[in-house]
């Protein structure tokens, strides 16, 4: 059953004033017309139907939550970024390596592979949106794996991509980094990636 809200004001069929009483401002009624008028008709002229209404609060609600959070869904802004140094690069590499790698080698050793499938997983999850796009390394010096277009965090697939041809390639990936104007290395190329400081 549709509900809709009746508001309008005919100015023209305001009755006539008995005596004694107070006279009717015509004036502010014209007003409180004008301001009635500026709301989008319904489906009977002048009403407000209940879509319409439920619209106006929706659309009030998104205007207060962008005014909030205007960068909210929004990657980075990709033309005021700052790629990671060579150096930062390598300290981050270092870092999981001996964390992480470490470790991994040792469950291998017990275990007889469950050890790679942990190295692996690390690392998917890590640069992913799941682990916030840093791995141990990368938190320490204050890098970030991003898209490379949107400055939004990349996928588990795409991660698993980083991931593969960085173990692949080996340190012949590293050398795109100093011929590539956004300083990525084959890896980040494959995987649409960047890494950042931030």
């Amino acid at each position: 059953m549709a509900i809709s809200l009746r508001c309008e004001t005919h100015v023209g069929a305001i009755p006539d004033v008995p005596n004694g009483e107070k006279p009717i401002d015509r004036a502010s009624v014209a007003a409180a017309s004008a301001d009635v008028s500026l709301i989008p008709p319904g489906p009977f002229g002048t009403d407000i139907g209940v879509p319409n209404a439920v619209a106006l609060m929706s659309g009030a609600r998104a205007g207060a939550a962008a005014t909030s959070f205007p960068d909210a869904g929004k990657g980075i802004d990709m033309a005021k970024i700052d790629y990671a140094l060579f150096s930062q690069r390598c300290g981050a590499m270092f870092i999981d390596a001996l964390l992480v790698n470490t470790v991994g080698l040792v469950i291998t050793l017990a275990t007889g592979g469950l050890g790679f499938l942990v190295i692996v997983a690390y690392y998917v999850v890590c640069l992913s949106r799941v682990g916030g796009g840093r791995t141990l390394g990368c938190r320490a010096l204050g890098l970030r794996l991003v898209d490379q277009d949107t400055g939004e965090l990349i996928s588990l697939s795409r991660a698993f991509v980083w991931w593969l041809v960085a173990v692949i390639a080996g340190v012949v990936s590293w050398l795109w980094f100093f011929s590539d104007r956004k300083k990525r290395m084959l890896h980040n190329i494959a995987s649409r990636s960047v890494v950042i400081n931030g």
